[in-house]
């Protein structure tokens, strides 16, 4: 796990900033103490050299000069090397975010991409514990926990959240994580009230990054990362991190969708056919016409009633007659109309009657005929 886990040389980067923010106050820089405790460290470093450079170039003698101007030689140094650090540390992101591309799109589900996520983000991010959770109607559920440094930590987290689904509006972190979209770093001085920590998290998760995983303006879900000591890269990490997992989480809804549609098309296809099949093997009946004129010259014709269906059958006929000419059978149009398979029985062979064919294919034909010329 590499991510953005801090380098061995943290801890004396740690060491080296607050020996120089101690000898900035015995030189009497001034807010050298409150900016001890700003962050991001690179933005104390920084507001620390201006304030050191101005108290060198303002009337100070010239052995408290020297010194100042050493002390900010020295911020300078650290400076670069934090830069440093922070360089390698998105080169380690980057690196590992794309092999987690591959593996979230091997997911099968929304559901299992969230359980794979959890993983992945502790092994970009270089994050000790993850937890995800999914949002759905405002409502909160944890679904995976995935802890390195404790595993079999994670399922019981899990399991001891089953079945809770608390509302985030009740939750001032989750309720702005939702309204804002961005992610947010929680440290240990934020009051007791956000939601993670209100569902008995297992420490060290008390202080944490967390960050929205959104397609469009929705967010689906929640990732929250933690274990170790955090800044705010760690959290621009998880952000960016979560946007892998919301592209591959809308690729799995844009691919449902399209299996969706395709088993659409798969079933007017196989009822056209089923139309299509009971009108070739239907028998075919002559019979006299309703209405015969003598033409001058003594032939018989056939005219041809103008008897539109709209006319012969009811509004409900109509209807049943629609879903015939679709191939389905009389259990499935009761069902999408919500009537007894009796009634339908009874609305076929009025039907029939009325539009005087013999079976089922003889009507749907004269169906799909006139709406055939309809379209014309």
């Amino acid at each position: 796990m590499r991510g953005c886990r801090p380098a061995r040389s943290d801890a004396r980067l740690g060491a080296a900033r607050r020996s120089v923010v101690a000898r900035a106050a015995e030189l009497g820089v001034p807010g050298a103490a409150a900016l001890a405790s700003v962050a991001p460290a690179r933005v104390s470093l920084e507001r620390l050299a201006a304030a050191a450079t101005a108290a060198a170039t303002e009337g100070a003698v010239a052995e408290d000069r020297d010194e100042l101007l050493e002390l900010v030689r020295q911020l300078d140094a650290l400076r670069a090397e934090l830069a440093t650090r922070d360089a390698r540390r998105w080169l380690d992101v980057a690196a590992d975010r794309q092999d987690a591309v591959r593996v979230l799109r091997a997911a099968g589900d929304p559901l299992e991409l969230l359980e794979i996520a959890a993983e992945q983000v502790s092994r970009v991010c270089g994050l000790p514990r993850v937890v995800t959770a999914s949002v759905d109607r405002n409502r909160w559920k944890v679904v995976a926990a995935f802890f390195v440094d404790d595993p079999a930590a994670g399922p019981l987290y899990v399991e001891r959240s089953r079945g809770d689904r608390p509302a985030i509006d009740a939750w001032p972190l989750e309720r702005e994580l939702v309204r804002r979209r961005a992610a947010v770093l929680v440290d240990r001085s934020c009051p007791d009230s956000d939601l993670l920590a209100g569902r008995d998290a297992p420490a060290p998760m008390d202080a944490y990054v967390a960050s929205p995983i959104s397609i469009g303006d929705r967010v689906v879900a929640i990732a929250y990362g933690g274990g170790r000591d955090l800044d705010e890269l760690d959290r621009d990490a998880l952000a960016w991190t979560a946007e892998a997992v919301a592209a591959a989480y809308e690729r799995l809804v844009l691919h449902a969708r399209l299996r969706a549609q395709r088993d659409q098309v798969r079933q007017l296809v196989t009822s056209a056919g089923t139309v299509m099949t009971d009108l070739a093997a239907a028998d075919i009946e002559l019979r006299p016409a309703d209405a015969r004129q003598e033409d001058p010259g003594g032939t018989t014709m056939v005219v041809a009633p103008e008897r539109r269906l709209e006319v012969l059958l009811t509004r409900r006929e109509l209807e049943v007659l629609s879903l015939m000419a679709t191939g389905v059978r009389n259990g499935e149009i009761a069902a999408r109309l919500v009537i007894a398979d009796g009634t339908v029985k009874s609305h076929v062979k009025h039907i029939l009657r009325k539009l005087q064919a013999s079976n089922r294919a003889e009507a749907v034909a004269r169906y799909l005929h006139q709406h055939a010329g309809d379209d014309r």
